[in-house]
């Protein structure tokens, strides 16, 4: 078998070995087909490993020829924020700037919204009553039913006991509707825990007097957008005032259809921003 010599520019026909040649080459004729291929195949090779090296080289990474790594090839890092164990930071990508040299920049960041929805209820028993009122000051409206959708951090909870809702941090929007029966006047409100409050539709029918005998229900409208700042919870509550004829049912009388009777709806509507990296 001919020894063949390199050659990374030649790349003579990868020949097929046809019906009736010999199968090998012989030192005495090496240019039978089988010999043909190995030499392609030789050359081939050798021009890839130069191509390769030519482009290390132009990046300074290798010495021409040489093959091994060169320390001044460093240099095309020496500046950026690598971490302790020679990693680039989770928040960095590699770039290059207008001359052409290698930098870190900071990945691309965009905010991004979730909705969610909350619903609250004052939901009585089938015949159940709304309850009694006060004349003399702001009480809290029953809550005792809750139903959300869209984000599962439990940004929303419901406390019956103290008939009150705590909300973490978020961009709200509440709306809330109340009813008053045979009563001449009611307002409600919403209640943030530390005083702030935010007022609802006063509602007038007619004196006192003329309700005597009669069964009449009007209601009372509040909505008001806030702030509850990152990393805070704060406490709400829907609270009513109102001047009652009918004690027991001030707050709301029943129908009786065999359905829950329901006296008050609170609406929450919350966005939260939520940074999101590439």
């Amino acid at each position: 078998m001919p020894d063949f010599t390199e050659n990374g520019t030649t790349f003579p026909p990868v020949s097929h070995i046809e019906q009736g040649e010999k199968a090998f080459s012989t030192l005495d004729n090496p240019t039978l087909s089988p010999g043909k291929q190995l030499q392609a195949l030789v050359n081939r090779d050798t021009y890839l490993k130069g191509y390769a090296e030519g482009i290390a080289t132009t990046l300074g990474l290798v010495s021409a020829g040489a093959g091994q790594f060169q320390a001044s090839a460093l240099g095309l890092f020496a500046g950026l924020p690598l971490t302790p164990d020679g990693k680039l930071p989770p928040n960095k990508l590699l770039a290059t700037d207008s001359a052409g040299q290698i930098v870190a920049i900071d990945k691309p960041v965009i905010q991004t919204a979730i909705a969610s929805f909350a619903t609250l209820k004052d939901r009585k028993l089938p015949s159940g009553v709304g309850g009694t009122g006060n004349t003399v000051d702001w009480i809290n409206r029953d809550l005792n039913y809750l139903v959300t959708a869209g984000s599962t951090d439990n940004w929303i909870q419901l406390d019956t006991a103290s008939k009150s809702f705590d909300l973490s941090e978020g961009s709200y929007l509440i709306s809330a509707i109340a009813t008053a029966t045979m009563v001449d006047k009611h307002q409600i409100r919403i209640r943030r825990e530390d005083g702030q409050v935010w007022e609802g539709l006063s509602t007038q029918t007619v004196s006192a007097a003329s309700l005597v005998g009669q069964s009449l229900t009007t209601l009372s409208h509040v909505s008001e957008s806030f702030e509850v700042p990152v990393g805070e919870v704060h406490k709400f509550a829907i609270q009513h005032r109102i001047f009652d004829t009918i004690p027991e049912r001030s707050l709301g009388a029943e129908v009786g259809s065999g359905l829950a009777e329901v006296y008050v709806i609170c609406d929450v509507f919350r966005v939260v921003y939520k940074e999101v990296n590439f």
